[in-house]
């Protein structure tokens, strides 16, 4: 059975500067011991989630809650639950409270290992240089994944629905959804389908090897492709309103308002599909 330690310590701020609304400020520190890797969800109803490589063995919790009120702030709440197989972190909010109900953030440091799974409604979400697969939704906010799914077999799923979304650094499968925002990724070496409502898509694939499927698309905005040299896809590319350019040699086709690409090179070992509804389409072999 996992043994939970408790370093608790608060301070009571005047004035918080990075949110005037919420003057007052208690910050709480715990450490989860773990005798093996296990997986870990966090969720929050406003304030952002960090999460950072640690140790072994070991989670690190930094907790900050944030209220109009000192009798607010006392409302605020995490809620613990540790098994043997699993570490939950929910943040708890006023009986009653509809709305302005204070903020709950979370700053972790676990095993490098370590599965998550972060929610928060109103907040960023980031993570740093972990290994295991990441599940990030926020209804508003940024998520920013940098470092994660390190196996083939291993996955990074992001729903957003306000704000942008960042990944770097994947080797396993990414999904990743955007109602309002853009989304970028570099560094990618597994499966990827990006789709974002409105906003830019960007894509930088550093290996084609693992990759079965690129999926990119947007509703309003320009997306962008960039492969390692001589790549061996099948793709298709199309744009309803918008331009088609590739360094790629590709013929475009089709009439004004209605552009789109065909293409087969080399073996088509990897399956691309671009397409915009509004804006420009790019493809660029590095």
């Amino acid at each position: 059975m996992p043994i939970l330690a408790l370093l608790f310590g608060f301070s009571l701020f005047g004035i918080h500067f990075g949110n005037p609304s919420l003057p007052f400020k208690q910050t709480e520190r715990f450490v989860v011991d773990v005798r093996q890797t296990m997986p870990l969800s966090v969720s929050t109803a406003s304030g952002d989630i960090t999460v950072v490589r640690g140790v072994a063995h070991q989670i690190e919790v930094t907790v900050v809650k944030r209220g109009q009120t000192p009798a607010q702030l006392a409302g605020l709440h995490v809620r613990r639950h540790v098994s043997d197989t699993a570490v939950s972190l929910q943040a708890r909010y006023p009986s009653g409270c509809n709305w302005n109900c204070g903020q709950v953030s979370f700053r972790i440091a676990v095993p490098p290992m370590t599965r998550l799974t972060l929610v928060t409604s109103s907040g960023d979400v980031v993570v740093k240089q972990m290994s295991a697969s990441v599940a990030a939704t926020t209804a508003s906010g940024d998520v920013q994944i940098d470092g994660a799914a390190r196996s083939p077999q291993s996955w990074v799923r992001i729903k957003d629905s306000s704000g942008d979304i960042s990944i770097a650094d994947i080797t396993g499968t990414v999904s990743a959804s955007d109602s309002s925002g853009d989304i970028s990724a570099s560094e990618l070496s597994g499966s990827a389908t990006l789709i974002s409502s409105s906003g830019d898509v960007r894509a930088a694939v550093s290996s084609l090897a693992a990759v079965k499927k690129l999926k990119l698309h947007t509703s309003s905005g320009d997306v962008w492709l960039g492969l390692p040299a001589r790549p061996s896809v099948d793709l298709h590319a199309a744009t309803a309103s918008g331009s088609i350019r590739s360094n790629l040699g590709l013929s475009i086709h089709g009439e004004y308002g209605s552009r789109s690409v065909d293409a087969r090179l080399g073996t088509g070992a990897t399956a691309i599909s671009l397409s915009t509804a509004s804006g420009d389409i790019a493809i660029d072999a590095r």
